[in-house]
């Protein structure tokens, strides 16, 4: 008898640690082949309960952050991040619902649920370039991507690109005769050791 109800409670543990990845894997699942991203910090911004933003954990390359402007929906995600055993690799805050907790440029993808009021400059302000948003409006998701700015180039390889010249085409300081004026913070830095020993900063991806 005692084997019975230890056998039914494992079940039990397991169903409910399983259960979000059951109903909510096709919803990981459209999210990541829409956007085509594979990896960083994602943002899902209405967050509710928590169910569908730990289905967007699918390994170590992501961070991933929900947010709610409900505190009640912040304690229930929460406690369900805690019983799944992934809070920490997965986050909930609470927000306002309009502007988002984070620097300029470091979200990669941006998942906005419907009744979200969140601006089209505040969305654009948190991605890297070539970040994704996905904002879903009755049922059907609308995508857009932030485009890379003039003065940034993409680094597509470890040393910018195949050739391996380690020499991007972006222009970081800006200069005339009255002034000279720096880029606003430090977007997608990577530190790079050449062989030779010395260490450069670049930005890319």
């Amino acid at each position: 008898m005692k084997d019975k109800v230890i056998k039914r409670s494992i079940i039990s543990l397991f169903l409910i640690i399983l259960l979000p990845y059951l109903c909510f894997g096709n919803f990981a699942d459209e999210i990541y082949q829409r956007s085509n991203i594979k990896g960083g910090l994602v943002v899902h911004a209405g967050c509710a309960d928590g169910k569908k933003t730990l289905s967007l954990y699918a390994n170590d390359s992501y961070l991933i952050h929900g947010l709610d402007k409900d505190p009640k929906n912040v304690e229930k995600a929460r406690k369900f991040m805690v019983s799944s055993k992934k809070y920490g690799k997965v986050l909930i805050a609470l927000y306002d619902g309009k502007n988002l907790p984070y620097a300029d440029g470091i979200v990669n993808l941006l998942v906005v649920e419907d009744k979200q009021k969140i601006s089209k400059n505040e969305m654009d302000r948190v991605l890297c370039p070539g970040g994704v948003v996905l904002i879903n409006k009755n049922h059907k998701w609308e995508k857009s991507i932030k485009k890379y700015p003039l003065e940034i180039d993409e680094w597509t390889h470890f040393l910018h690109g195949p050739d391996n010249n380690a020499v991007a085409k972006q222009l970081g300081v800006n200069c005339n005769d009255s002034d000279v004026s720096f880029t606003r913070g430090f977007r997608n830095g990577r530190l790079a050791f050449s062989a030779a020993g010395y260490h450069t900063i670049y930005s890319g991806r």
